[in-house]
């Protein structure tokens, strides 16, 4: 205790306790949770792969390095190309159309 403090009522002590356990369990939570988005981002890369390219010269994905991969990290090869976001999405599904039509033609959103 610090030279002015008062000291704690059993009741402050109480609510100090419970407040604490409210924010362990909250962490815990939040952890369960960020596991189980990398798990399900594991299994959909994987599924992508395997499903869903034809043609890996002209479509390419990351792989999943399964030795440097923990339930708390996920760890992917890096590819070098366009990201998968949802303001491009247009963009993507007409690219790769074209890809997978060959005619050569892709047009470009600003």
């Amino acid at each position: 205790m610090k030279k002015h403090e008062q000291p704690k009522s059993k009741l402050e002590e109480v609510k100090s306790a419970i407040t604490e356990k409210k924010a362990q369990d909250r962490e815990k939570i939040r952890m369960r949770y960020e596991a189980t988005k990398m798990k399900l981002e594991d299994e959909r890369t994987r599924f992508f792969k395997e499903n869903c390219i034809e043609d890996e010269e002209k479509i390419s994905c990351t792989t999943v390095i399964d030795e440097l991969s923990t339930s708390r990290i996920f760890t992917m090869t890096f590819v070098d190309g366009v990201t998968l976001a949802k303001k491009d999405m247009q963009f993507i599904i007409d690219m790769i159309s074209s890809l997978i039509k060959g005619d050569g033609e892709v047009r470009h959103y600003d």
